[in-house]
């Protein structure tokens, strides 16, 4: 995320710790012919070549590899040259500005997940907009990619499916609409930035920026998320208040089944034996692929204790 907000200071750090992905040079690059182009815009096609060429060659000491590469920065500076016309600059976004209003929004979802996806996309959206200079709420997704990046920087834990359902909730919300993670435009419908500012955002590392959101949520104390809760009769299900709540297959822990003996015919279990049987019990579950009734698990504990 450092190299989208301040791509600057990204080369001029990979210059000064002479730092470069070698397995995956492209975006690096990229990086330096816009850097080089910068510091001098009247460079033809072979001088950033060279310049590039040279400055890979003294960070990685590996002339065979350079050389291999040399097609592919041919390949990007011809892509660059291509639009320099209209380049601004490298990024150099110093920071970004959460409003209230904004934060209020993220806050009335009440689920940990889709708070943190919501504040992710914003603040990508911000960071894009400070690059292009727009101040509209109109997202324009890449596809994969900016998913991935807008994953990153929202601290989850997820793979990258769990992670598009998410923002896709979002939509289903009404916090988004016009395709989350599309190469269409996209709304965000909770951006406001006329309200007051809360909560600047100035460490643009992916791995920082949630943790704006996390410290706003315990300076204000809200430590906990609110679940739904849905009150069901167990009736209504099929159930009752009893011990055939309590349901027994090939998952189920040893105090599951020691509870059904104990609720249903007196057998109270000694806590050592209490592994054993539950292995006994789980076994035959596994092997018939069937959920077992308190009648069945009486009968395994007989077969094997009696």
């Amino acid at each position: 995320m450092k190299r989208i907000a301040n791509e600057r200071a990204y080369v001029e750090h990979m210059l000064e710790k002479k730092e470069i992905n070698e397995k995956r040079p492209g975006k690096d690059i990229n990086s330096l012919i816009k850097y080089y182009y910068e510091l001098d815009n009247t460079l033809s096609k072979e001088e950033l070549l060279d310049k590039v060429s040279d400055t890979l060659l003294a960070i990685i000491e590996d002339e065979k590899a350079v050389k291999r590469w040399q097609v592919s920065i041919k390949g990007y500076i011809n892509d660059f040259m291509s639009y320099a016309d209209t380049f601004k600059g490298l990024s150099h976004v110093e920071f970004i500005e959460i409003t209230e209003n904004e934060i209020n929004r993220i806050k009335a979802l009440k689920n940990h997940k889709l708070e943190y996806t919501a504040f992710a996309l914003l603040v990508y959206l911000k960071i894009k907009n400070s690059i292009t200079g727009k101040t509209d709420n109109v997202y324009c997704p890449s596809g994969e990619e900016d998913v991935k990046n807008i994953k990153k920087i929202s601290g989850l834990k997820v793979t990258l499916k769990e992670f598009t359902l998410l923002m896709k909730k979002l939509q289903d919300l009404g916090y988004t609409n016009n395709g989350i993670g599309g190469a269409v435009n996209c709304k965000l419908n909770y951006m406001d930035i006329n309200s007051k500012v809360i909560i600047t955002v100035k460490d643009f590392s992916a791995e920082s920026i949630s943790l704006y959101y996390q410290a706003w949520r315990e300076e204000k104390k809200l430590h906990k998320w609110s679940v739904p809760y849905l009150p069901v009769d167990p009736m209504d299900v099929g159930r009752t208040y009893d011990s055939d709540v309590i349901r027994i297959n090939s998952q189920s822990g040893k105090g599951g089944v020691a509870y059904i003996l104990k609720q249903n015919f007196a057998l109270s279990i000694p806590e050592k034996m209490r592994e054993e049987v539950g292995y006994a019990v789980k076994h035959v579950s596994d092997e018939e692929h069937k959920e077992l009734s308190p009648p069945w698990v009486y009968e395994i504990f007989e077969e094997n204790y009696h």
